[in-house]
C-alpha cells in the first residue's frame, strides 16, 4: 500500500451565475488549485488522516507477517502493545514474552520438521504448530486485501470531500467577491482575479 496524494487532474469549477450575478466577463476568478491543494490546512488534515491509516494499518500487517507463529489472539495483543505510544514495564515485558514464545515455537516448528521419524505426540505438535502458521499465513493474507480496500476507500471518499470542498469554498468567495466565473489559473493565458489565497484561507482544519 501506498500513501497517495491528493491530485485532482483538472478541476473547472463552473459556477452558474445566480439571479443577482451580472453576466460581467471581467469578473473571473482564478484558482491555483495544486497551490490550494498543497498548502490549504484542511486538505493537510486529509492527508494526515490517510497517513494516520495507512501507519495503522501497516502496523497491523508487519506485526503479523513477523509473528506467524503466534495465535491470533496473542497477535491481536501484540499489536494492541505495540500500537501504545509509551508501553508501561510491564507491557514491554509481556511484549517480548510473546516473541520469545513466538521464536520458541518457530524453532520447535524447525526442528521436527527436520526429523525424520515422529512419534504420534511429536506428529500432533507438529501439526499443531503448522496449523498455527497457516492460520497465520490465512489470516495475514485475508487482512491485506480487506486493509487495501479500506485505505482505497479512505482515499476516494477524501479525493469526494476535497473536490466538495473546493467548490463549496469557491462558490462562497465567487459570491462575496462578485464573481461569475472561477477557471483553473493554468488555463487562463491572461487576467482574471486572483482566490488562490482566499480559497487557501477559507479551506481551514476543521474541528
Amino acid at each position: 500500500m501506498k500513501t497517495t496524494k491528493f491530485i485532482i487532474a483538472s478541476l473547472l469549477l463552473m459556477l452558474a451565475a445566480a439571479s443577482s450575478f451580472a453576466q460581467d466577463a471581467s469578473k473571473v476568478g482564478v484558482i491555483d488549485s495544486a497551490k490550494v491543494i498543497a498548502e490549504a490546512p484542511r486538505f493537510k488534515q486529509y492527508q494526515e488522516e490517510v497517513e494516520a491509516l495507512y501507519k495503522d494499518l501497516s502496523l497491523k500487517l508487519d506485526v503479523r507477517s513477523q509473528n506467524l507463529m503466534l495465535t491470533d489472539a496473542e497477535v491481536k495483543e501484540l499489536i494492541d502493545l505495540k500500537a501504545k505510544a509509551e508501553p508501561t514495564d510491564a507491557e514491554k515485558a509481556r511484549m517480548a514474552e510473546l516473541t520469545q514464545i513466538e521464536n520458541g515455537r518457530d524453532a520447535e516448528l524447525k526442528e521436527l520438521q527436520s526429523t525424520a521419524e515422529l512419534k504420534d505426540d511429536k506428529k500432533a505438535r507438529l501439526k499443531e504448530l503448522q496449523d498455527i502458521e497457516q492460520q497465520s499465513k490465512d489470516t495475514g493474507k485475508a487482512l491485506a486485501e480487506d486493509y487495501e480496500n479500506q485505505l482505497r476507500t479512505k482515499q476516494n471518499d477524501i479525493q469526494a470531500q476535497v473536490e466538495k470542498d473546493m467548490v463549496e469554498a469557491a462558490t462562497k468567495i465567487a459570491g462575496e467577491k462578485g464573481l461569475t466565473l472561477i477557471l483553473l489559473k493554468n488555463s487562463v493565458v491572461f487576467g482574471g482575479v486572483d482566490i488562490t489565497e482566499d480559497m487557501i484561507k477559507a479551506l481551514d482544519r476543521k474541528s
